[in-house]
């Protein structure tokens, strides 16, 4: 990873994928939909009006998620991409999900996401949360990857959503 005045850069991914698959293709949604709520946070604190709790944004929802999921596929060390071990099969299907515009979502794949309000990057590769039994769980996991940037926050699941948080969504 390069750390520049633009961010974060990674030199993971070939030029046609990061100018035309991401930055033309899918980037374009992804900045319109954070320019659009850091003008209404930015008017929010700015100003004396009492602004809506609500708020709808447009958005291109399968550029704005095609361009998440390439940033993911995009944030990895160079010895990961070069390594000859097999492709994780997260990674797998988010590649052939953001490479083929005609294809959906993969629907072993979960996206949960929530506000982040911090202007700090995280990207964390290949991450597990647990739940265990003594607290509501049954030992299941989720396995995933996780991006945080103003004003989201993402978790990329491999793994159908666990009983844990199924009845915590029923309850």
């Amino acid at each position: 990873m390069v750390f520049s005045q633009g961010g974060s850069h990674f030199k993971t991914i070939c030029s046609r994928c990061n100018n035309t698959v991401l930055g033309t293709d899918y980037d374009p949604a992804l900045r319109d939909v954070v320019h659009q709520i850091e003008r209404y946070f930015t008017l929010a604190s700015r100003s004396r009006l009492s602004l809506p709790r609500t708020q709808r944004f447009d958005y291109q929802p399968n550029r704005f998620l095609r361009a998440v999921a390439g940033h993911l596929l995009a944030a990895n060390g160079v010895p990961d991409v070069l390594s000859i071990d097999p492709v994780a099969p997260l990674d797998a299907a988010l590649r052939r999900y953001v490479l083929d515009p005609t294809q959906c979502l993969p629907e072993q794949l979960c996206v949960y996401y929530w506000f982040y309000p911090h202007r700090r990057r995280v990207v964390m590769k290949h991450s597990v949360m647990g739940f265990l039994r003594f607290v509501g769980g049954n030992n299941e996991t989720i396995y995933g990857h996780v991006f945080k940037f103003f004003p989201f926050g993402f978790w990329v699941s491999a793994s159908r959503r666990p009983s844990a948080i199924r009845r915590a969504r029923e309850a």
